[in-house]
């Protein structure tokens, strides 16, 4: 199960006079993956594009345009990179047994010698 918060920042600076902008923006996300365990994520992805200005027209539908593709690029990324970490590493990290080979017994966990055991293994 994935929860999340997305909040993104855009501004437009014109730099000096003339047909040219840059349109800045930040993208922060925060996700929440949960899967028998709690992972999270926050990351902030910052935009810089620069706009070249023919009429306001033009402008209002390139803003929306680069708005839009760097959101669904970044979102893309996002999911992509969950996927591939649920497929991939979660399951790397986890063992199906420990070290030793065998399930432990947790009801008698003070009666194993782990020390002694682990000293031929090498992690």
């Amino acid at each position: 199960m994935v929860n999340g918060k997305w909040r993104s920042v855009w501004s437009l600076s014109f730099p000096g006079m003339g047909s040219r902008a840059e349109l800045k923006g930040a993208i922060k996300v925060q996700v929440h993956y949960f899967e028998d365990g709690n992972v999270q994520l926050f990351s902030v992805k910052d935009y810089s594009k620069p706009i070249t200005i023919t009429n306001e027209k033009q402008l209002a539908e390139e803003i929306k345009q680069l708005i839009e593709e760097s959101e669904d690029d970044y979102q893309t990324a996002i999911c992509d990179n969950y996927q591939t970490m649920s497929e991939t590493t979660f399951k790397a990290l986890r063992r199906a047994l420990p070290v030793l080979k065998g399930r432990l017994d947790w009801n008698r966990i003070v009666n194993y010698t782990i020390g002694n055991e682990l000293k031929p293994y090498k992690v």
